[in-house]
């Protein structure tokens, strides 16, 4: 039986101190039947036999980066993340929109094994932060003005944007920012 890898990426946020990372965490689980047949664990790989686990990161400016993990950091089932930084990807800070991440794991027991996943992982931070700001100015005592409809609207193209780069429909969430980014009016961070 295949292993299916399931990875979970968190952002955070760009600060004076910080540029901004990517956090990494497996979430396959452990092995059980019928619950978890691709996860961890026998008749699967065990999480002790990966020797090698590299990320093949494509920015949303289409460059590609590969990360190894040389302290073997993921997989792992007692949810430890894996950062990666803006520097390691060439950025100078992190930077909304659609990531492509390919997790790759290579097993000792058999080398020429490589399991493989690959996500599309939407990071919109500065832009919810900006649609936040602007919600939070709604005056929920008096009728909604046009703009406030607006707002509201827009908060809703994100979680649309979000769901698209989560199913693979990367071109579909990448028109999405853009629109969005023709309407941040708040200049965060």
């Amino acid at each position: 039986m295949e292993v299916a890898p399931k990875l979970k990426v968190v952002e955070t946020l760009p600060s004076d101190t910080e540029l901004g990372s990517l956090m990494l965490f497996d979430c396959t689980l452990p092995f059980s039947d019928p619950g978890n047949k691709t996860g961890w664990g026998a008749p699967n790989i065990e999480t002790s036999n990966i020797i090698k686990t590299e990320y093949i990161i494509t920015d949303p400016n289409g460059s590609t980066t590969t990360v190894e993990d040389t302290a073997l950091v993921l997989p792992n089932t007692v949810e430890l993340g894996f950062k990666i930084t803006a520097d390691q990807l060439g950025l100078t800070k992190i930077i909304s929109g659609i990531y492509r991440i390919e997790y790759k794991l290579t097993d000792d027991a058999n080398p020429a094994n490589i399991i493989c996943t690959v996500g599309f992982y939407l990071m919109k931070q500065d832009v919810l932060c900006c649609l936040d700001k602007r919600v939070v100015l709604i005056d929920p005592s008096v009728p909604m003005s046009e703009e406030d409809r607006h707002v509201i609207d827009l908060r809703g193209f994100l979680c649309t944007a979000s769901e698209n780069a989560l199913l693979g429909q990367a071109d579909t969430a990448r028109k999405i920012m853009e629109f969005l980014a023709t309407q941040d009016e708040c200049n965060c961070p």
